[in-house]
């Protein structure tokens, strides 16, 4: 992969064309989301690529939102519920901008018209504006999510925050979400890849 399309962007991609490298995301270029689907993912066919999400939630004059890492749960009816990732502007006295988990719903998950973003906010983050982080502070920089059907119909979903993440669970189909706390790693905790029994 090129160093500017990875998973840690370095600064100098956000800000300038790198030679060989996709163009930087902004207003005028937004990370815009898209699907296809096939019933058979080895030897089928896949549908051509649709967007559902343009790039910007349409508020704070079409402020890019970043691409979304869209999880979401199909349901038999059609309908999709699911999560999505999403920068939002500065918050004053707090940090540049920050970013959040937000709910997506779709009457007909291959009709992109039908997909509903909302707007992503602080306020609107299925984390919560005032969720206490370890610190002291507040989450702000959650992505990633992954999003899953449990046998009785409750949704579950695990987020991350760098070296921080954790479990939230549904009952009323994405309406709310409860928070079962975090799970750290770090260098006196590390992730993954442990040797002990």
């Amino acid at each position: 992969l090129g160093v500017c399309v990875d998973g840690s962007t370095p600064d100098r991609c956000k800000h300038a064309q790198v030679p060989g490298q996709p163009a930087p995301f902004t207003a005028e270029n937004p990370a815009t989301s898209w699907m296809a689907w096939t019933t058979d993912p080895i030897d089928g066919e896949w549908s051509d690529p649709v967007m559902v999400y343009n790039g910007t939630d349409g508020s704070n004059g079409r402020v890019p939102t970043s691409d979304t890492n869209l999880a979401p749960v199909i349901y038999p009816n059609g309908s999709l519920v699911g999560l999505w990732r999403g920068v939002y502007p500065g918050i004053p006295n707090v940090q540049g901008k920050g970013g959040g988990i937000f709910t997506v719903r779709a009457t007909n998950w291959k009709d992109p018209t039908t997909y509903d973003f909302g707007h992503a906010s602080l306020h609107n983050s299925i984390m919560g504006p005032n969720l206490p982080a370890p610190n002291g502070g507040t989450y702000l920089d959650e992505e990633d999510p992954h999003v899953w059907l449990d046998a009785k119909g409750r949704l579950h979903a695990v987020v991350h925050m760098f070296r921080l993440g954790g479990h939230l669970a549904s009952a009323d189909g994405g309406h709310s979400w409860r928070w079962y706390g975090p799970v750290t790693c770090g260098a006196s905790k590390p992730c993954g890849n442990s040797t002990d029994a």
